[in-house]
């Protein structure tokens, strides 16, 4: 509540001690800094209805900083989020983690990559929540609209984990 606690002048209208607040944006600064901006983004764009995107298998379109629980692991990368499948998950424009080395479960959110129709192609991608999979289907879902996906095992080609922020952060 307003004039509970010294510093705080209003609901609206807090005042912090510039000495906190200094200390706060050097930690802030020196934690940023300590990850490097060496995760590939192979992705970003929305193809269809469905939230589909071209997986880029080439040259990473950009890079984004290294979270803690992904320092040594090489083959972790990030895929920009376009569109509002996933939304209230994630917003567009925000990145999500992959891991190809973690294992994947139900109930994880997953990068999930087509086998291109022809060889040379860049492979077709979503992301979204891992429902179900079974020897012939992969089931997933999306958020907006609502609806469930089910792919031919025979189609897909890898399945990725996405992290979350906490464990991303080491929490």
């Amino acid at each position: 509540m307003p004039g509970d606690a010294p510093g705080i002048e209003g609901a609206d209208d807090r005042v912090v001690d510039p000495r906190v607040s200094t200390a706060l944006h050097e930690n802030e600064t020196l934690f940023r800094d300590a990850m490097p901006r060496d995760i590939p983004v192979y992705g970003s764009g929305q193809g269809g209805s469905d939230g589909s995107f071209e997986f880029n298998t080439g040259d990473p379109i950009d890079f984004v900083r290294r979270p803690p629980r992904l320092a040594g692991m090489r083959d972790a990368y990030a895929i920009y989020l376009t569109g509002e499948s996933m939304v209230p998950w994630r917003e567009e424009g925000q990145p999500v983690y992959a891991v190809p080395s973690l294992p994947v479960r139900v109930m994880d959110y997953v990068v999930l990559q087509l086998k291109p129709r022809h060889p040379g192609d860049a492979p077709f991608a979503y992301v979204k929540r891992l429902l179900k999979r079974t020897g012939t289907q992969l089931i997933v879902e999306q958020f907006n609209p609502p609806k469930k996906l089910s792919f031919p095992m025979d189609k897909v080609h890898t399945v990725h984990r996405i992290m979350d922020w906490s464990d991303l952060l080491g929490l």
